[in-house]
């Protein structure tokens, strides 16, 4: 059975930019492929605008603060330490539909399972990478919502490169379609254990010793919601009718702010199959 999954860098991304302007680290070293890449992505994420209540951090020295403020957030992980240096990073995406959808309902080897159907603000591709179609779906807020239906199972930093690469493919128009999605309640601790030994240079040297995440995402006729929580702990420098498109297949979805020049850098990522459409 293919699994769901999520991918949400944006928070990691933060919390390593907050280490940046508080705490007199210059630089940043990773040493694997994966370290690597995260870190490319630090200077396009700082142009990434959002509002202040969507992300909040805490860096603090006192393991049990970032705890508690993960637990206050209604978050469950925790760092275990010891630590000399921790930051959590909070990210809380809430997208409105333009117009509330109706309930409605798509089937999936001959089971049912409820759907909303989403009415205006569509746009589909015109441009796609690897021809695939992706539906652009625009909410109230700064937030834009992206579906490619029927699409291969990826987990990780996999799928984040892929929604990536698709969100600097794509191009849309405008389309008077109407969208009936699976509605999505999950709630998933990613392994971010890769991100332990990247180091920091600067007025004290630290080394990443224990990295958690948490995502929760829910779908449904009111629009988008999408909550993730990171925490770092760090170390001294130490090792360490109108025609409907209907998604009755596992999507992966996406949901971007954007920078000053209007260019899209996805916030929260997900493949989506059976297992996770739920009201």
């Amino acid at each position: 059975m293919k699994k769901s999954t999520t991918t949400a860098l944006f928070p990691i991304l933060v919390a390593l930019s907050e280490l940046r302007t508080n705490w007199q680290v210059d630089e940043f070293l990773g040493f694997t492929e994966d370290q690597k890449f995260l870190l490319s992505l630090m200077k396009i994420a700082h142009g990434v605008e959002f509002d202040q209540d969507q992300i909040k951090t805490l860096v603090s020295k006192d393991i049990n603060a970032i705890n508690r403020f993960l637990k206050e957030n209604g978050f469950d992980i925790a760092l275990n330490g010891p630590i000399d240096l921790g930051v959590a990073t909070i990210m809380d995406l809430v997208g409105q539909w333009l117009e509330k959808a109706n309930e409605a309902s798509v089937n999936n080897n001959g089971i049912s399972y409820p759907a909303a159907l989403v009415k205006s603000g569509i746009a589909t591709s015109i441009v796609s990478l690897e021809g695939n179609m992706v539906i652009k779906i625009n909410t109230t807020g700064n937030l834009t919502v992206f579906i490619e239906p029927n699409a291969t199972e990826r987990s990780g930093l996999d799928l984040f490169k892929h929604i990536l690469a698709q969100s600097n493919t794509c191009s849309f128009k405008s389309s008077s379609s109407e969208v009936i999605i699976p509605m999505v309640s999950m709630n998933e601790t990613p392994d971010i254990n890769w991100m332990v030994g990247i180091k920091t240079v600067g007025n004290i040297d630290f080394t990443i010793s224990e990295a958690v995440q948490q995502n929760k995402f829910k779908l449904n006729c009111d629009g988008v919601h999408a909550e993730s929580a990171v925490a770092l702990g760090l170390r001294k420098c130490v090792s360490v009718c109108k025609d409907e498109i209907v998604i009755d297949e596992p999507f992966n979805l996406w949901i971007s702010g954007t920078d000053a020049n209007g260019e899209y850098f996805p916030l929260f990522g997900a493949y989506l199959a059976t297992d996770s459409w739920e009201k």
